[in-house]
Formats: C-alpha cells, sequence, structure tokens
C-alpha cells in the first residue's frame, strides 16, 4: 500500500472486484476511529478524526455508475438522519451525481437530502471534463458536502488531474466570531477604545433657543442655506465629547467553567498523545471533551435566546444576530485594505470609474422623438407646512446624511423649530430656481458585488444625497406624478416605478401574451434588450426638450434645469478619505428619489414608435415581443420593429448591449423548427451590414425568473429549490439557538418570498416540481418546530404556513378578490340548478388554462359565499387561514 510520510493511511479494498477502492491519509496528529455504516450500492470508508476541541465524521463514498442512484439515496438518508446531533460531518468522494444539471429528478433529490440535515455542497464546479467527438463535456461528480455551523468553508477545484478528474479541495477556515455591542474600529496601540458621545439633548437644547431666521436677513437663498448648515455643525461639535476606556473582549458568554473545563480537556489531551495506547486516559479525555461541548453549546444557545430577546421587535438588531449566525460579516471592511496604492489614488480611480460613462455626453443636438405636445402646462406650487411634515417624517430616521452633514433624525426631532427656516430656503430654491452646488453633490460609496476585491469593476456604486435635496426631490416627484396621472402622460407599456404596477404586472402580463400564443398553436419570438448604462447616459437636452413638450414649462422646466446642471459626485473611503469631485454631464442622478420618473418620461415615447411588436418596459428593461403562426413570419416582424427600435435609440443617443441581448423564441416542444433566420440589431438603413446575429438562447432570466423556450419551468424550479435548500442548511444549523418567533420570521423572509415571487406566472409546472417543493418546504418547518410541541404530519397548519399549491391560490384571491380584471359574471343560457358564478373561457391546451383568464375565474368560482362579502383584507386573510 502507498505511504505518505506524517500520514496514517486508512483503507479500504474491494473484496470481489478487482482493482479500485478508497484511500484515506489522515495527519497523525489527530486521532482517527473507525465507523460501520452499511452501503449496499456504494462503497464507503467512514473514519472519525478527533481534533483538540472537536470531532469531524468523515464519509469518504464512491458510487459506481451502475448501481442504483434511488437506493443509494435511501441509504444515504438513513446514514444521515443517524448523525443528524454530530455537529461536523463531512461526505467526500465520486458519487457520479452531476449536480451541474440540477433539473434532474436525481440531483434534486439528492442535494435535498444533504440540505435536510444541514449539509452544504461545496464544489458547484466541473470536476471532469472530457470531449466527445466535438463537443466538451463538462460534469461536477466529485463532491464535498460540509456540515460545521461553527466554522466558514473555502473550497475549490484544483485544475490538474492525474488521471481523468480534477483535484478538489475544502478548508475549514476557523470558528465564526461571535457578534459584540462594542465599535472596535476606534482602538488605538494602548488597547484604548475611543468612543463619540453625541448628547442629543444638548443639540435639541440649542437648536430651540436659537433664532433661526436672523439668518434670513440681506442674503441669499443659497447663502441662507450654507449658513444653516454651518450653525448646525457648530451645535453638534458643542453637543458631542469623547471618552476613552480600556477595551476589554465581549465574553458575556465564555464562564469561568467553560474555561476550566477547556483547561482541563486539553491537558488531557496532551497527556492522550503522549501516552496513546492508554484506553483509560482516553475514555478520560472523551469525558471531558464531551463536557466542554455541552458546556458550550447551553452557553451558546443561553446567550442568542437572551440576545434575540433583547432585539425583539427591533428587525435591524435581529438581523445581525441572524446574519452573524449564517456567518456574514455584521461589520463593513474598509474596501480600501484591498489595494496597494495610497487611499487618495483609490478613491479617484472609482470616481473615474463610476463616471466614465458621463464623458459621452452626445452634446450634439438630435432631433427629439416625442413629436406631441401637451397643451397643458403643469403649475409648480409652494412647499407648505404639512407637505414639509409628511416627506420629513416619510424617511427613515437612520438615513444617512449627505455631504452637508444634515441629518434626517435631527429634522425630525426638531421639526417645529426647524419648519420655517427649511420653508425659507426649499421655496426659495424653488422660486429662484437656483439649487446650490452642494445640494446637486453626492457620495459615493463602492460596494462590493463579487469576484476579485482589488477589481474595480467588481463594485457598484451607492450614492447618498443631501437631505435637503431629497425634500425638495421629493415634492417635485409629487407635482409631476399627479400632472402626469390627471392627463393620463404615461405609457402603459411601462411598469416600473409607476403606482399599481410592479415586475409581478409586467410578469403576468407578458406570460400571459405567450400563453395564448401556445395554446393557440402560434410561435413566440422574444427580444431581451440590454441598454448599456441606460440612466448613466441620458442625454440631458433630449431629456429637457421631452419634459417642455409633456408640460414641465416656465418655473417648473427652469427648476427642473437647474437640477440638472453642474452635478457631481465624491467618492468616500472607509476612513473617511474623500477623492477629488467630478462633474457629471449626463444621466439621471444617482441615488435620487426623482430619477426613476425622469427616466421613464425620457423613455415614455419608446412603445409608441413601435408598430410591429409589443413592447413590455420595467425602467431600462425591454422586451419586444412577436407572435405568428409560422416562425418565419414572427422573425421578420420582430426584425421589423427592431429596426424601428434602433432608430429610436440612435436618437436617443442610447446604446444597445449586443453580446447581452438575446432571443428566445417560444414554441410547443411538440413543434420542431430549426432556428436558422439571424436577427440583427441596426437600423433599416443599415448598407455594409457587417453586423453581429443577435444569440438564440433556450432560456432567459428575467426580473428574476427564468423563461424557457417551452414554458415548462424546470430551470426556474430547480433555482427556487437551491435558494430553498440554503435555508434548510441554516435553519438546521440554528434550530436550537433561535426562538421559534424569529425562525418563523426566517422563513418568511428567505424561504416564502422566494417561492411566492411570480408563483402566479409558474404556478403550472410538472406536478414533480411542486412535490419537491413541499417536501423542501416541509424539511424547513422540521428545524423551525423543534424544540417544540407540533407534530410532524400537521406541520404546516400549526405553523401557518402554506403548501405551493394553497400559496398560490390564496396569493391569487388575495390580488384579485376586489379586482374585477378576467371575472366575467356568468349567464346562463336556460335555468341550471347549480350555477356558476364567473364564465371560464374555453382553452385547448395546458398553456391555456395557466392565463389569467382562465385560472382566476376557476379559483373564484370554487370559493365559499363569505369570501365575498370580506371588506377588509385583514378579514380576507382570516378567512384564507381557515380554508
Amino acid at each position: 500500500m502507498f505511504v505518505l510520510n506524517g500520514y496514517e493511511a486508512h483503507f479500504m479494498s474491494r473484496a470481489n472486484q478487482r482493482g479500485g477502492g478508497i484511500a484515506l491519509f489522515v495527519r497523525t496528529r489527530y486521532c482517527t476511529t473507525s465507523m460501520n455504516f452499511s452501503f449496499i450500492n456504494a462503497e464507503c470508508l467512514p473514519i472519525k478524526i478527533t481534533l483538540s476541541n472537536t470531532d469531524l465524521i468523515l464519509l469518504a463514498i464512491y458510487r459506481p455508475p451502475k448501481n442504483s442512484v434511488t437506493r443509494f439515496l435511501c441509504e444515504l438518508d438513513e446514514v444521515l438522519n443517524g448523525q443528524a446531533t454530530v455537529d461536523q460531518i463531512c461526505v467526500v468522494g465520486d458519487l457520479n451525481i452531476n449536480i451541474l444539471n440540477s433539473t434532474t429528478v436525481t440531483v434534486s433529490d439528492y442535494l435535498s437530502i444533504l440540505s435536510k440535515y444541514g449539509l452544504q455542497s461545496t464544489i458547484n464546479f466541473p470536476t471532469r471534463e472530457e470531449c466527445i467527438q466535438t463537443r466538451l463535456v463538462s460534469s461536477c461528480i466529485d463532491h464535498i458536502a460540509m456540515r460545521a455551523p461553527n466554522y466558514s468553508l473555502r473550497s475549490c477545484v484544483i485544475r490538474q488531474k492525474l488521471a481523468d478528474h480534477y483535484f478538489v479541495a475544502c478548508r475549514l477556515c476557523g470558528r465564526l466570531p461571535m457578534p459584540s455591542d462594542e465599535n472596535t474600529e476606534a482602538i488605538n496601540k494602548s488597547n484604548e477604545l475611543k468612543i463619540e458621545i453625541f448628547n442629543s439633548k444638548v443639540f435639541d437644547q440649542f437648536i430651540a433657543q436659537f433664532d433661526w431666521m436672523q439668518l434670513t436677513v440681506g442674503s441669499n437663498y443659497s447663502i441662507v442655506y450654507e449658513n444653516f448648515c454651518e450653525q448646525l455643525l457648530k451645535f453638534e461639535r458643542s453637543s458631542t465629547y469623547v471618552i476613552t476606556k480600556k477595551y476589554r473582549k465581549n465574553y458575556s458568554w465564555f464562564t469561568a467553567d467553560i474555561m476550566r473545563a477547556i483547561s482541563y480537556r486539553d491537558w488531557l489531551w496532551k497527556r492522550s498523545r503522549r501516552s496513546p495506547k492508554n484506553q483509560d486516559l482516553k475514555i478520560e479525555y472523551k469525558i471531558a471533551r464531551n463536557r466542554v461541548v455541552a458546556l458550550l453549546r447551553s452557553a451558546k444557545k443561553r446567550y442568542f435566546l437572551e440576545r434575540f430577546n433583547q432585539a425583539y421587535k427591533n428587525s435591524a438588531k435581529t438581523w445581525a444576530l441572524i446574519n452573524n449566525l449564517r456567518g456574514k460579516k455584521i461589520t463593513p471592511t474598509d474596501l480600501l485594505e484591498s489595494f496597494s496604492e495610497k487611499p487618495e489614488i483609490v478613491v479617484d480611480k472609482f470616481n473615474s470609474f463610476f463616471t466614465r460613462f458621463s464623458k459621452n455626453a452626445h452634446a450634439h443636438k438630435r432631433t427629439c422623438t416625442l413629436k406631441q405636445s401637451v397643451p397643458a402646462s403643469a403649475y409648480l406650487p409652494m412647499l407648505s407646512k404639512e407637505d414639509l411634515r409628511r416627506i420629513i417624517f416619510s424617511f427613515r430616521p437612520n438615513k444617512q446624511p449627505g455631504i452637508d452633514g444634515v441629518a434626517v433624525s435631527t429634522l425630525r426631532r426638531n421639526f417645529e423649530a426647524l419648519a420655517e427656516i427649511l420653508l425659507f430656503i426649499l421655496n426659495g430654491f424653488l422660486t429662484s430656481a437656483s439649487i446650490p452646488e452642494k445640494l446637486k453633490t453626492a457620495i459615493v460609496k463602492p460596494l462590493f458585488k463579487a469576484g476579485k476585491k482589488d477589481d474595480i469593476e467588481n463594485y457598484r456604486p451607492i450614492s447618498i444625497l443631501p437631505i435637503l435635496s431629497q425634500i425638495l426631490e421629493k415634492f417635485l416627484l409629487q407635482c409631476m406624478t399627479s400632472f402626469l396621472q390627471k392627463f393620463s402622460l404615461l405609457t402603459p407599456r411601462q411598469f416600473g416605478f409607476i403606482a399599481n404596477r410592479s415586475t409581478t404586472t409586467l410578469l403576468e402580463e407578458f406570460s400571459d401574451e405567450i400563453y395564448s400564443a401556445l395554446d393557440k398553436n402560434l410561435f413566440c419570438c422574444a427580444l431581451f434588450l440590454d441598454l448599456a448604462k441606460a440612466f448613466e447616459t441620458v442625454n440631458h437636452g433630449i431629456l429637457l426638450e421631452k419634459l417642455f413638450r409633456l408640460g414641465f414649462r416656465g418655473p417648473f422646466y427652469d427648476v427642473l434645469h437647474n437640477y440638472l446642471q453642474d452635478r457631481s459626485q465624491v467618492v468616500k473611503g472607509c476612513r473617511e478619505v474623500i477623492s477629488n469631485r467630478k462633474y457629471i454631464t449626463a444621466g439621471v442622478p444617482q441615488g435620487s428619489v426623482l430619477s426613476p420618473l425622469l427616466f421613464n418620461l425620457f423613455m415614455n415615447d419608446f412603445p409608441s414608435g413601435i408598430c410591429k411588436a409589443n413592447v413590455y418596459q420595467y425602467a431600462d428593461d425591454t422586451v419586444l415581443l412577436t407572435r405568428h403562426i409560422r416562425y418565419e413570419g414572427a422573425i421578420n416582424a420582430l426584425q421589423s420593429a427592431i429596426h424601428e427600435a434602433m432608430l429610436w435609440f440612435e436618437e436617443n443617443c442610447l446604446i444597445v448591449n449586443e453580446k447581452k441581448t438575446k432571443l428566445i423564441c417560444f414554441r410547443s416542444p411538440l413543434k420542431i423548427q430549426k432556428m436558422d433566420m439571424p436577427i440583427f440589431l441596426h437600423t433599416e438603413h443599415c448598407k455594409s451590414c457587417k453586423c453581429t446575429a443577435v444569440e438564440i438562447v433556450e432560456t432567459f432570466r428575467y426580473l428574476g425568473v427564468i423563461f424557457h423556450s417551452g414554458m415548462s419551468w424546470q430551470h426556474h424550479m430547480a433555482f427556487i429549490c437551491s435558494k430553498l435548500r440554503s435555508v434548510a442548511c441554516l435553519l438546521f444549523n440554528i434550530k436550537s439557538l433561535v426562538p421559534l418567533p424569529v425562525k418563523k420570521m426566517i422563513v418568511h423572509s428567505l424561504a416564502y418570498s422566494t417561492v411566492r415571487y411570480g408563483i402566479t406566472v409558474f404556478a403550472f409546472c410538472s406536478e414533480r416540481w411542486k412535490t419537491r417543493i413541499d417536501s423542501l418546504l416541509r424539511n424547513i418547518l422540521k428545524s423551525v418546530a423543534y424544540g417544540s410541541k407540533v407534530d410532524d404530519n400537521t406541520l404546516f397548519y400549526d405553523l401557518g404556513f402554506s403548501m405551493f399549491h394553497d400559496l398560490f391560490t390564496k396569493t391569487v384571491i388575495l390580488r384579485y378578490n376586489w379586482c374585477d380584471d378576467f371575472k366575467v359574471p356568468y349567464v346562463a343560457r336556460r335555468p341550471l340548478r347549480e350555477k356558476k358564478r364567473f364564465t371560464v373561457p374555453r382553452f385547448s391546451t395546458r398553456y391555456g388554462e395557466a392565463c389569467r383568464s382562465v385560472y382566476i375565474p376557476k379559483i373564484f368560482n370554487e370559493l365559499p359565499e363569505e369570501f365575498f362579502s370580506a371588506s377588509s383584507k385583514k378579514q380576507l386573510k382570516k378567512l384564507l387561514s381557515e380554508l
């Protein structure tokens, strides 16, 4: 047998077969114990590895491809169920189950079994690649699944192979830290903690005693605003003092008994290592180690239960504790530490990167595509005290202040004292149509997305504007929205940032049109357009011209014109390092409450310019949809619509990202059609056409829902299952640490929000997917019910949760109970014993059954009579809970 120096070898060879087997090599400093688990459909080498302070059960498994996967999964379920109380367990080996094919039954069942017992699959990349004919085939059949709730995990695939598989590796990176209430950022070298104490009562007294209207004498509005900010800053400095105290780590959960038990355990461990053959010493060490584990579990449970009770009704503190248990850091890291350059250089690079599209402002004049002008003109009133009160108290009190340092909490606490001066300043900006540059300057904080932390492209900007600017914007938004609604100026094809419209509304209309087309045996071609940095490249000249033609003229136009002028931003690092200011000459302001409406008005005339296709818009997410009995007819109509769309984009200085734009041809799986007609993103006048054809795909993720060309939903259901498995792992590992109400909150927020979103679109998926989701939800609720007297057979009812089909039904009833759309009263041709309430249209296939015009009247026809007398949402929810 092969020998590796410094490692203890464990082998399992095949008794009746030639070659093969399993080998494990464990460092000699760890104690190992053989275990006995019976697998008939796989080869398994189980051992227990004893570390100085914990145990790890390792199951090294090889499943031959010829053996039954279903029987192996039953055996794995039984083994993991027997080890459910063990803290650390690892399943590793070649299982010949390709988890990259997440839509298959066996993969879904395998991953669900792992999540049921809190095991996380850490390898999700190809571990075997081979060329079959001219095709590269990738699979992930070498797995490492780990349950280690107190450790953070790091895994990788090493792209080297001795045979036909890559190496896989996983590392336990140390225990996760306990949450702390103390801010350790201000600790100096003397181990002292400097804490700034802000006395809000003293600060508020300064504000109440000061005569604010004296600032208005003999000055323009910008100077009054500057003096206002300066005076508040003086009061804040006078109300703040610094105290210094010695920093001591908070070990409130770490008692003296635990310390003594750990010291005794470690002493026994050293003696046991020196005398490995002394069985009495080994048994004594195990007893001491188990006592430490029990003490730590009990202390940790008491600690978290106490912290959750303290955070009762405080969602921010509750989620901070939950994220700590999930292994997520609760304090932000300094992004500047990821870069080797000076902080000043880094923030300047970030600012240049975030404003790079503003340089392409397209200053040359273009023809406005909005041809018609609205006769009426919008009126810009003055801001009243009640308007000011309503707007200020609509903001979160902990909202971060902008570059001027004025906090919304200050304005909320001292509203009566500051209302008069605020009205003077804000109304002065409106009447003079002159907004100070400071109010148009945003603080930008880079937020890390994913990938390498030293790559600027892996960050996105988060903009923070001054609170007075946001008050002004919210008032303008209310005035503009009221005028637009009064004259019905907003296109019905835009669903983003408009009252009573949402992604769900768009998804339902979009899927209805596809389902209807497939029910009529039509081809339905959808082009998903991706606009390159649409918000950042809006041309100010074109936008202002459109606003003028929509009725925002005179003083309103002057204010909006000044609002878009001389805008700038600075990037702020975590060490209070601020970049040089960069001016923005294009785009709608980031972080502004007014920006979504301005962008919608910029895009408002786009649908009217497209005659050959239906248009669906959610902000800059745009879809062109055509239907035809023949594939060629649908493609030709779509190409004509593209000519119109590309001409509109060219005239409005917007650029389409060709690489991210995709085409799906929705069709019945029974219709075999060769996709041989290319689509090009160009105008009708493209002469020497060297354009690249749009990529045709079978699946596309649109507004968070994965659409398939056959509307089968298997890819989206696999995505939902993966999300639910993560929740199942989390709750299994924290079930003893978290009180029941908090666990129910986690299920509502992380599990049911995922299932509920878009459920009216994909509810008609296959029954096997519904069963799998119900099974995952049941596993999640078992962890929720841990420690209570809830019966496993009545989990959903006792805990107040719904299964998949019931959730769909309740969602439809809540959304359409007081809406008469799709509910046409049934008129019988002759008297009948049983009368239907609403007419259900005829449909030909399962696609027609998924249309709202069919399933909504069906559901409401089956409801008891008392549902139609419900007068409030609360009463309706009560009836649904009893359904």
